[in-house]
């Protein structure tokens, strides 16, 4: 059948030139008993949609699959609360949302986290609590519980934050100052208020407790100590 730019075909719908509308009143059902959609672009297949156990959208090798929303977001909802991230059909992280004042990163086993910062970028934890009653709000709070049994012989050394800086890859023509934690707190006037700068307790066990274990070299002028008045930075012990 020929109307106008467009033949009819028992399996196929061809329009010479233009554009092609498909306009209903209701809803529009794609029904592929073979469980494949295709999806084509200039005769060359761009992707497919596989419906076999679950709705998966597939490409060929190189090509991309990307999600563009102009002045507008991109919004993922899992009723179940997870959410996974495959390679080559393995799954290597999920994004667990089930509870409702919880989101989870879980890699697979064997798989890390890592956040790479490229120039002048950063990691930021930005915690604003508004408890008005008791309570012990935590902007950043690591938990961290061995729960394998180490063999005999074996030595495990747990370590809860690993801190590793480094400024002796090139050649400084300036001044280059590393701080391995800038701590920075402040309390008003107001009713009772109380800065603890760090707070450590080592408890348990049969064997060594240390508080803090500080190696430095032994080089004049390198302290394992500074302790420098706030008024005279240069009055120090």
């Amino acid at each position: 059948i020929d109307i106008g730019n467009m033949s009819l075909t028992t399996s196929e719908i061809d329009v010479s030139s233009g554009n092609f509308l498909l306009d209903v009143n209701g809803d529009i059902k794609l029904d592929a008993d073979g469980d494949t959609i295709y999806l084509y672009g200039s005769g060359v297949t761009k992707g497919n949609f596989q419906l076999d156990s679950h709705c998966k959208l597939s490409t060929p090798t190189s090509t991309n699959i990307e999600l563009f929303a102009s002045s507008a977001s991109i919004i993922l909802d899992s009723q179940d609360g997870q959410t996974y991230i495959k390679k080559n059909g393995t799954q290597f992280v999920t994004f667990d949302t089930d509870t409702s004042s919880t989101f989870k990163i879980i890699p697979t086993v064997n798989y890390d986290v890592e956040f790479d910062i490229i120039g002048g970028s950063e990691v930021r934890v930005d915690s604003n609590p508004t408890n008005t009653a008791d309570a012990t709000p935590t902007a950043f709070h690591i938990d961290y519980d061995h729960t394998g049994i180490v063999a005999d012989g074996e030595t495990v050394t747990g370590i809860g934050l690993d801190l590793d800086m480094n400024c002796e890859t090139v050649t400084h023509v300036g001044t280059v100052n590393q701080i391995g934690i800038d701590l920075d707190m402040l309390v008003g006037t107001d009713a009772t208020q109380t800065n603890l700068g760090m707070d450590i307790k080592c408890t348990g066990g049969n064997d060594n407790n240390y508080g803090i274990n500080i190696t430095i070299p032994d080089v004049a002028g390198d302290y394992h100590i500074k302790l420098m008045a706030a008024d005279d930075v240069t009055d120090y012990a």
